[in-house]
């Protein structure tokens, strides 16, 4: 079906316009990482309330295991890896911060330095070389 969606939509003559946030949060999903809102530790940090979320995109806000989200960075509000407090809302907000200062930060268009540390710890590359162009030199 996926392949279908995305053949009919490239065929279709369309101009199709998508933004650097989603592109890099949708590739960095390809990497392996998940979202920021599903940690296991993520009610110490957030609210979750659906009340305002419609029933076929409340699947978007569950809430992974201790097995299944390993924690080896802070919980980061402004990753590009976190939805943003009103998404999928009719009104309100889906996700609630415990600290009311990080609303208007939730979520981000860019990735940030715990989304690319997280992405090394994964990849196994603990630093990167300027000298070699940022590659990771292990």
């Amino acid at each position: 079906l996926r392949a279908r969606l995305v053949d009919s939509v490239a065929t279709s003559g369309r101009e199709i316009k998508l933004q650097i946030g989603i592109a890099t949060h949708e590739f960095i999903h390809s990497l392996g990482s998940r979202h920021e809102h599903a940690r296991y530790d993520r009610d110490d940090h957030i609210t979750v309330d659906l009340t305002n979320v419609a029933w076929e995109m409340q699947d978007q806000f569950g809430k992974g295991g201790d097995l299944a989200t390993v924690n080896y960075t802070p919980y980061e509000y402004g990753s590009v890896m976190h939805y943003s407090a009103n998404t999928f809302t009719s009104k309100g907000y889906s996700l609630k911060p415990k600290i009311g200062r990080y609303l208007q930060t939730e979520g981000s268009r860019y990735t940030t330095f715990y989304d690319l540390k997280m992405l090394n710890i994964y990849y196994n590359c603990p630093a990167l070389d300027k000298a070699v162009g940022y590659f990771c030199t292990k």
